[in-house]
């Protein structure tokens, strides 16, 4: 063995003597958490209702759409009175699933709470504002989509994805090698694949913060994305940020609920714990040894069966009875 081996097997320490610092158990502090504090999540749309992040105030909540408000250690689930199913199903899922995943910073959460307008069954009771006109839900979701921006981080700048501009994005931009910023108004993304580059993630991280403090224009989208609710004729389509928007930084596979639901084709959730269950089953399924199956009638009636031939000493009797010799014959 080596000297130092030998010398550090022969040393006697006192580690009694040894005085260790006490640590303050003190919170750890993520650089650009995809969440805050206080966040109100907006479910509207028909066909590909659009969940999107608005200021946390009394009058953003309307009577025509559902809105989850979290907090780390509360869930609520608003339920419009004139919602349609998608909206109320797609605000449900979103809350179980932050709920039972943890997710959006929740920390200790044991149930969500159902606020409803005029129903008993609802564990609070609350009025928003009024609902808007009948073609609301169409024409707010196609121009949230319309002011979609996805970057990719190429060569020290962001260079536009054609594909992905201006309409909901896929799944298939997310490649491990790639970092992203996406911006969707009053949420912007600085999303990472696992094998990306690392001076290529600290440049998007430079430039998406760069990106977000800039003033942002909207004046050629029918609608603020940050403000969708507003009239346009007294929404502002050019400005600073909001305070209580999010700027993240997000690292494949370690998606919130809030990112994913922008995504067009991200599997659905109750799609995925079906799945879960099939492949449970599937695991638990032992294939038996042998099976029966059916018979082909078909196949029988068109195949005729063989002349029975018996054989004795060289000579072929058929069926027993007479001579036959199918060669000779």
């Amino acid at each position: 063995m080596a000297v130092e081996a030998l010398a550090g097997l022969a040393s006697k320490e006192n580690f009694s003597a040894v005085a260790l610092k006490k640590v303050e158990n003190s919170p750890v502090t993520r650089e650009m958490p995809p969440y805050t504090s206080l966040m109100l999540l907006h479910v509207k749309g028909r066909r590909h209702a659009q969940t999107r992040l608005v200021e946390p105030v009394v009058s953003n909540v309307n009577q025509g759409d559902d809105f989850v408000l979290i907090t780390p250690s509360e869930i609520y689930h608003y339920k419009g009175e004139f919602a349609n199913v998608i909206e109320r199903a797609k605000a449900s899922e979103i809350a179980q699933y932050v709920l039972q995943k943890k997710d959006m910073g929740v920390t200790s959460v044991n149930n969500v709470v159902e606020v409803d307008e005029h129903s008993p069954s609802g564990d609070e009771r609350s009025e928003g504002q009024p609902a808007g006109a009948p073609d609301e839900d169409e024409c707010v979701e196609a121009a949230l989509v319309a002011a979609n921006k996805v970057y990719e981080v190429q060569e020290d700048s962001l260079v536009p994805l054609p594909d992905s501009w201006g309409q909901m994005p896929k799944i298939e931009i997310l490649s491990s090698e790639k970092v992203l910023v996406m911006d969707f108004g009053s949420e912007l993304y600085i999303w990472a694949g696992k094998r990306g580059c690392g001076d290529e993630r600290r440049l998007g991280v430079a430039l998406g913060r760069e990106l977000w403090e800039e003033e942002y224009d909207y004046s050629e989208c029918d609608i603020n994305p940050i403000m969708p609710m507003m009239p346009v004729s007294q929404a502002k389509l050019t400005g600073s940020r909001p305070a209580w928007g999010l700027c993240a930084k997000l690292t494949e596979n370690v998606e919130t609920i809030l990112f994913k639901e922008k995504f067009i084709d991200w599997p659905d959730l109750a799609q995925q714990s079906r799945i879960k269950e099939v492949k449970k089953e599937l695991d638990r399924y032992v294939a038996p040894v042998s099976e029966l199956q059916p018979c082909d009638a078909k196949m029988l009636l068109e195949e005729l069966p063989l002349e029975p031939d018996l054989e004795l000493e060289m000579t072929h009797l058929g069926r027993g009875v007479e001579y036959y010799d199918e060669e000779v014959c």
